[in-house]
């Protein structure tokens, strides 16, 4: 019997082509597998992170030490992430601390998505447990109201800030023209109108949740804006976005629970 019959068949039961589509599938797929073990990323490895307890808010850089570490990976600790990853070299990288709260925390590296090393419970952060909240006597002026937002501002309105603050209006006066400050220099603040606009002082009780800042302060800031003498935060009026001058800013007692 011939090897190959007429009709293309191999020792009359196999078609030519198939057959060779099924000798490349029995060469080539093992090739292909031993092409990916030989040539692929070996996979990284975290073996230990220096210091592995620091206080809270130190902002320190974090060095870790591994195996086959590549650029543009990332660090959690817990489910916060580091804001950057420096890469210097295979076995050794460092990281920005980020803030947390006091506690234990696991070390996780990432390579794009993907978790690829983990050390359990490596980072400890050490300080006092912070309050929640904090209660702030603001005196200041709503500046650039129109009439109808100025008749708004009602004693014992609440009003919402960003991040979850809640100010209230504790005292108003009446409206008077509307002024906006000008900064020509660091010794030297002018005053200029703003016509069809009215500004209305009044002082307001502000519920601020508190977050950690550098070394370990406590800060109390909306929208990523600390309050301080002279600056502007917005708050979300009846009938619109309501701008706020601080003027000056004291405790006011405790948050009611």
């Amino acid at each position: 019997m011939p090897v190959i019959d007429t009709q293309g068949r191999v020792f009359g039961r196999f078609n030519l082509v198939d057959a060779l589509l099924v000798g490349l599938l029995i060469v080539g797929v093992p090739a292909a597998f031993g092409f990916r073990v030989l040539f692929r990323d070996p996979p990284a490895q975290l073996s230990r992170i220096s210091p592995i307890a620091i206080d809270q808010g130190a902002g320190l850089l974090i060095e870790l030490n591994g195996q086959n570490f590549r650029p543009y990976m990332r660090v959690s600790f817990g489910t916060t992430q580091a804001a950057g990853f420096q890469f210097y070299g295979t076995t050794q990288a460092f990281v920005p601390m980020p803030a947390l709260e006091p506690g234990t925390y696991d070390v996780v590296l990432y390579d794009h998505a993907r978790e690829v090393a983990r050390l359990p419970q490596a980072m400890t952060v050490t300080g006092p447990m912070r309050p929640p909240q904090v209660r702030l006597r603001i005196h200041g002026t709503y500046v650039g109201l129109n009439r109808d937002q100025a008749a708004e501002l009602r004693v014992g309105r609440p009003m919402n800030g960003t991040d979850a603050a809640i100010a209230v209006i504790e005292a108003r006066s009446e409206p008077q023209p509307s002024a906006a400050r000008v900064k020509v220099s660091d010794a030297l603040t002018v005053t200029v109108p703003v016509p069809e606009r009215v500004d209305v002082p009044a002082t307001i009780v502000l519920t601020c949740p508190t977050s950690v800042g550098p070394g370990g302060t406590l800060r109390c800031a909306l929208g990523q804006v600390a309050l301080v003498r002279d600056v502007h935060i917005t708050f979300q009026g009846p009938s619109g976005h309501l701008l706020f001058r601080i003027d000056d800013i004291s405790p006011a007692g405790s948050p009611e629970p």
